[in-house]
């Protein structure tokens, strides 16, 4: 038997954790900028999902669901980053996304990929094409933007 549960051995001590929290959300709209080729805004609501890549067990297409809802809503007055932090079938890095983390240089794209690294299979993952299906493609004047992000990049 596996227990099912939360170590909280490393999170950061209670003195340093409002310290800690902001340095990684600038830390995250800085990779969500470089992966959406704009600077993020700092007052973007972030959201997250992750998990192992059991697309339908992990309510993935559920989440993706509610995201393409919100991005319809009239009343959305905040950028939406979503991100899905899973691993799956991925090879190397976008260049260009590695590009634009170390620089700040945040250039938009040719195709407004919500990847952070390229994939074996872009054709049959049900997430990516669930992302597609539902319209969230990331274009300018969009609410909600899209991540699928399947390695965390290391900042320094």
């Amino acid at each position: 038997m596996t227990t099912n549960g939360f170590d909280d051995s490393f999170l950061p001590h209670k003195d340093q954790f409002e310290e800690k929290r902001i340095d990684s959300r600038k830390k995250i709209v800085h990779v969500a900028s470089a992966v959406l080729g704009y600077k993020v805004s700092e007052d973007s609501f972030l959201m997250a999902t992750s998990g192992r890549d059991e697309y339908k067990n992990k309510s993935i297409d559920l989440f993706i669901d509610a995201l393409a809802d919100l991005d319809n809503k009239e009343d959305v007055k905040r950028q939406v980053i979503a991100f899905i932090l899973v691993p799956n079938a991925r090879t190397i890095p976008r260049p260009e996304v590695v590009e634009a983390i170390a620089s700040s240089n945040f250039q938009e794209a040719d195709e407004l990929s919500p990847l952070t690294h390229y994939l074996q299979n872009p054709s049959q993952d049900p997430i990516l094409q669930q992302i597609k299906r539902r319209g969230l493609y990331n274009n300018p004047g969009s609410k909600v933007r899209i991540l699928k992000k399947q390695k965390i990049p290391k900042l320094t």
